[in-house]
């Protein structure tokens, strides 16, 4: 919960969760969208320009146990729009045992935090099936990992995935780990943070034990905030993207050839390529994604829109018969 500073001791788990398809389009009524970038949609929320302690006031934050002692220190815990959050951690062993850990992409500590997806605000109104298709994006579309359209985008220190090594460590008694970490507020490449107050999290993962076929390890956690502050960024809302997409002619022709049920699903997201594809295309983009295979054959497109200027940069159709 944000305005919280603490410890947190937890067991890890891994969990898969395989989430049903969504239901039939609705009436193409969308719900109120409200704008990560006001306070009134977050009451934890704060403007820019709210106050924040500097760096020398910041007190270290410090969780122990098993043996084991970890400090955080937050020193920049307020930067603008589009910086990155410095943070110092230092872990000890002092249980008198040599102590196993998990080492992420080279480092033996790792940082996080979940950062609001720009939906709104709400762009314009549609008709027909330019609405249903709206609706079906915003209510039932979903991001990566087939969580909600709306679910917040987590940054990781160091950056993730990576090239570095992965797997378990040794930390000897009396051995200390000290490490320097630069959590960015970039939701993707390109595409900033609102101004407001977050929480970024710091994990330290020791005793590795295999419980049922999956590797967990005991948890060291501290949480700590942080404020983004300047002007809020000109970013095209997930909402402003889809309307993008409705206008191009190209997409819009296609969308009206099929009824909304043989809609079985819809992707939206940001997402940064390397243009070594032939779909997406190099930089950052709104990924804009319908399937269409309920009582007709597969069919899809996919559409990629500049977060910063609105042009669709790449629509991919895969029309019937589709063999991809």
């Amino acid at each position: 919960m944000i305005g919280r500073r603490g410890a947190i001791l937890a067991i890890s788990a891994c969990v898969v969760a395989c989430l049903p398809g969504p239901p039939p389009p609705n009436d193409g009524v969308l719900p109120p969208l409200s704008d990560p970038r006001s306070p009134a949609a977050d009451a934890t929320s704060q403007v820019a320009g709210s106050s924040a302690p500097d760096a020398t006031d910041a007190a270290p934050l410090v969780v122990a146990a098993d043996g084991l002692t970890m400090t955080v220190r937050v020193t920049t815990p307020t930067v603008a729009v589009g910086g990155d959050v410095g943070i110092e951690v230092r872990v000890e062993n002092g249980r008198g045992a040599p102590v196993e850990h998990w080492v992420q992409c080279d480092a033996p500590v790792t940082a996080t935090a979940a950062l609001p997806v720009p939906l709104a605000p709400p762009g314009r109104d549609w008709d027909g099936i330019a609405a249903k298709f709206k609706g079906y994006v915003l209510i039932h579309g979903m991001a990566p990992g087939g969580g909600p359209v709306d679910a917040p985008i987590t940054v990781h220190a160091p950056a993730f995935p990576c090239d570095g090594f992965a797997g378990e460590a040794v930390l000897e008694p009396g051995g200390v780990i000290e490490e320097t970490l630069s959590l960015p507020t970039d939701l993707v490449e390109g595409v900033p943070a609102a101004p407001g107050s977050y929480q970024l999290e710091v994990l330290f993962q020791y005793d590795p034990r295999n419980a049922g076929g999956l590797l967990n390890h005991e948890q060291l956690r501290l949480t700590d905030d942080f404020t983004v502050e300047g002007p809020i960024p000109a970013v095209l809302s997930g909402a402003q993207a889809i309307d993008s997409m409705l206008a191009e002619p190209r997409f819009a022709a296609w969308l009206a050839r099929m009824p909304s049920t043989t809609w079985t699903n819809a992707n939206l997201f940001l997402e940064h390529g390397d243009g070594q594809g032939n779909v997406l295309p190099k930089g950052t983009t709104w990924s804009v994604e319908l399937f269409r295979e309920n009582g007709v054959p597969r069919n899809w497109a996919m559409g990629h829109v500049d977060p910063l200027t609105g042009a669709v940069r790449n629509l991919t159709i895969c029309d019937i018969p589709c063999d991809r």
